[in-house]
This record gives structure tokens, C-alpha cells and sequence, in this order.
């Protein structure tokens, strides 16, 4: 059993036998939940899912399901937006 006491500021810090089986480092955060009586309470991680996770739930139609080239696409933009500025040349390149 690993026990923790309460700073005057009601902090506590997690034992590390705790940590390591619950699988927390710095940053993450802890949900507690208390029986019905209040009496009890069960420290659970948070878990949150990951953008990686997300990945092909929505599927929208004319997107590629390969990496996109955004390089390709903002020259594609600017040279649509800027193309009556100035003619194209091969010397500019």
C-alpha cells in the first residue's frame, strides 16, 4: 500500500510505485472518483486519446489516402494568386 500526505495547499505527490503501475509522468492528469458514501475514492489516469487514433474515422470523399504535398499546393496557390503580377520567365526560376 503506498500512502501520500496532503500539503497545506492540498497537493499530494503520487508514489512512485503508483506512477509506474498507473503509467503517468509529469503533464498527465489523474481523475478521482468517489464511492456513493464518499467514503472511498479510486485514482484513475486520464486517458486521452491520441490524433493518431482518429485517423480514417471520417472518411471525406476526393481526399487522397495518401500524404499530401502541401509544398506542391502552397506554390500551386501563389502562383495562381500572383500569376497577373508579373509574366513567368525561366531566368525567375
Amino acid at each position: 500500500m503506498a500512502i501520500a500526505r496532503i500539503t497545506s495547499k492540498g497537493q499530494i505527490t503520487v508514489p512512485r510505485e503508483v506512477r509506474e503501475r498507473l503509467d503517468v509522468k509529469p503533464g498527465d492528469a489523474l481523475e478521482f472518483v468517489l464511492d456513493e458514501r464518499g467514503q472511498r475514492a479510486e485514482v484513475r489516469p486520464v486517458r486521452r486519446p491520441s490524433i493518431a487514433e482518429f485517423r480514417g474515422l471520417f472518411k471525406v470523399r476526393g481526399v487522397p489516402d495518401e500524404p499530401f504535398d502541401w509544398a506542391a499546393q502552397r506554390r500551386h496557390a501563389w502562383d495562381a494568386q500572383t500569376s497577373h503580377l508579373a509574366p513567368h520567365s525561366d531566368k525567375d526560376d
